[in-house]
Parts: C-alpha cells; sequence; structure tokens
C-alpha cells in the first residue's frame, strides 16, 4: 500500500493556472486517446448515447478532436475559474484512522466527516474501531 502525503490547504489553494506544457500534455493524451472511445460496440454504443442524452448532432463525434486542438490556454484558464472553485473541492481520505487523522485535521482542510467500513457517517466524537 503506498502513502500519499498530505497537501495543506494553503499549497492546493496557491493561485497557479494551468501552463502550456501541461495544456499540451492534456490535448495529446486526450486526442491520442480518443480512438479507444470506438473499440468495442459498447463504448460506440455509449458514444451514441450521450450524443442523445445531450442532443448533440453525430458531426460532434467527428469534430471533438479538432475542437479540443484549437482550445487556447486562455479559453481552460477562464473554464476552470469557473467550474473548478476551491469552496466545492471534497476531498475522500481511506485509510486507518489511528495512523493519518492526525495529519488530515493538520491540513485544515475544514470540516472532517468520518464513515465506517459500510459507508455510515459516525458523530465526531465517534471513532470507529
Amino acid at each position: 500500500m503506498k502513502t500519499v502525503p498530505v497537501l495543506a490547504s494553503d499549497e492546493i489553494q496557491e493561485d497557479r493556472p494551468i501552463s502550456d506544457e501541461e495544456l499540451a500534455i492534456a490535448k495529446t493524451s486526450l486526442v491520442q486517446g480518443y480512438a479507444q472511445r470506438f473499440e468495442t460496440l459498447e463504448r460506440l454504443i455509449d458514444q451514441i448515447t450521450e450524443l442523445v442524452a445531450y442532443d448533440l448532432p453525430v458531426e460532434t463525434l467527428e469534430e471533438y478532436p479538432v475542437v479540443l486542438e484549437k482550445t487556447s490556454l486562455a479559453q481552460v484558464r477562464s473554464a476552470a475559474r469557473e467550474y473548478l472553485g476551491l469552496e466545492s473541492l471534497n476531498c475522500v481520505v481511506v485509510g486507518d484512522l489511528s495512523k493519518i487523522e492526525k495529519e488530515i485535521r493538520q491540513a485544515n482542510f475544514g470540516e472532517i466527516q468520518i464513515y465506517d467500513v459500510e459507508g455510515n457517517r459516525l458523530p465526531s466524537a465517534v471513532k470507529p474501531f
């Protein structure tokens, strides 16, 4: 099992926009992986289902890689500001509470909710096991 260090909330809130290099990597990955969406009949049906669900024309499937390539850094940054606000960020941490609780609380993420292995929320004063 791998232990992942916890970032403090002030590290996450640091205003660091996506870079040109990060955008290029993301575009390359999405465009090169696009064909995988059609590799099986099930995946093809998934794509058609999305078109129907969102009332999109069939041409959307052909245009997606082209539109993706044309997406600018300014557009990505604008969308990130609009849709990825930290006020709506949730962090799910799974592990042995006795080993991780102190570090999680020190990270100062705000309210911490503790659940048992069945997914039932526990009162904050009650700890599992």
